[in-house]
């Protein structure tokens, strides 16, 4: 099975090299995109496009759709592969507190992140189970 469901990009806030904020408004803005991804995902359920059943082992990829580049929109367009996956772990963790992933250990997530130059702004993510 193959899911692909877009997501809005992480809010400036959540960026690793982030050295101006503040510790409690860096968690406080990780969890609210946590929250507003738990609830896209849960739409996504609803609407047939994601599993309600977790899934066991899958390769996960991260496409980061980042032109048109609108600056001063307070979003997070990761210029480097390390900065991309810090910035999403907040969306993982919401794929494993919705139940779509059992777990995002190495075990059984194989993660990837994609950069993609077309459309707007957001984060595609598309998940294949792996079998066996």
């Amino acid at each position: 099975m193959c899911w692909k469901v877009k997501f809005p990009l992480p809010p400036q806030e959540v960026k690793a090299n982030n050295r101006y904020a503040h510790w409690t408004k860096r968690s406080s803005a990780s969890n609210d995109y946590k929250d507003e991804c738990t609830l896209l995902i849960r739409q996504a359920q609803i609407k047939g496009t994601f599993t309600r059943q977790s899934v066991k082992r899958a390769k996960v990829t991260y496409a980061f759709s980042l032109l048109p580049d609108k600056r001063g929109d307070g979003k997070h367009r990761p210029k480097d592969w390390l900065n991309a996956a810090y910035s999403v772990k907040a969306l993982e963790d919401a794929l494993v507190q919705s139940g779509v992933l059992i777990d995002d250990s190495w075990e059984h997530v194989q993660g990837q992140m994609v950069r993609n130059e077309v459309g707007e702004p957001c984060v595609i993510v598309t998940i294949e189970e792996i079998y066996g």
